[in-house]
């Protein structure tokens, strides 16, 4: 399929089409979150992104969505990935970030909007490092219990972001993430449980323009 693998820093690699181009960093000041669109219920349902994420503006900007492989879902409940969920609200480019590079390239090694990077995060660099090479104005995190590793993402790198978009599975991992986007300046404004269980949560956090 024409990819190349390129080794970066933290042992992270980043497989590009080779015929994409360099990514165009947007000069966006601020970006509008609505996450009381009419569609968007207080509880989420089903895997479908629309149902996670909502309505987030990001035309223009670059989003970094970690945990991207969608494991079958767009086949087996016709759901489109997250990665296509960010390119139709308009994203200039998508950092789509997974395990499972089978998964990746099918939801994004063809299109030159979106640069996947296969690798399993297990320290905070790592995070550090996708953030301050590709400075998105939006970040996902859906990474099944990893999402404890954003309590000691460097300060200057997590505010890179403008919008933090969270999932977590336990009561323990909740506080954490509260406590890690306050921490660096974010303000919660939307918390939204699932049909079956409060444990599982969806956090929306945007930047604080005076911190």
């Amino acid at each position: 399929m024409g990819h190349d693998p390129t080794p970066a820093r933290d042992g992270l690699y980043i497989i590009r089409d080779k015929s994409s181009r360099k990514i165009r960093q947007p000069q966006r000041l601020e970006i509008t979150v609505n996450m009381h669109p009419p569609h968007l219920n207080d509880r989420i349902s089903s895997e479908a992104p629309v149902d996670h994420w909502g309505d987030i503006d990001c035309a223009g900007v670059t989003v970094l969505d970690l945990g991207a492989g969608d494991f079958g879902m767009r086949h087996e409940k016709a759901y489109i990935s997250t990665v296509d969920h960010w390119l139709g609200l308009g994203a200039d480019h998508v950092v789509a970030v997974d395990m499972n590079l089978r998964d990746l390239i099918a939801v994004g090694g063809d299109d030159d909007r979106v640069t996947i990077v296969a690798d399993t995060l297990f320290h905070s660099s790592q995070i550090d490092a996708l953030l301050e090479q590709h400075r998105p104005a939006i970040v996902k995190v859906d990474i099944e219990g990893a999402e404890c590793l954003l309590r000691d993402v460097r300060r200057q790198a997590f505010r890179i972001a403008e919008a933090w978009l969270v999932e977590t599975h336990t009561d323990d991992l909740h506080d954490d993430v509260i406590v890690a986007l306050d921490h660096h300046g974010f303000d919660v404004v939307r918390v939204r449980g699932h049909v079956d269980s409060n444990r599982f949560r969806v956090v929306y956090a945007v930047r604080r323009s005076d911190d």
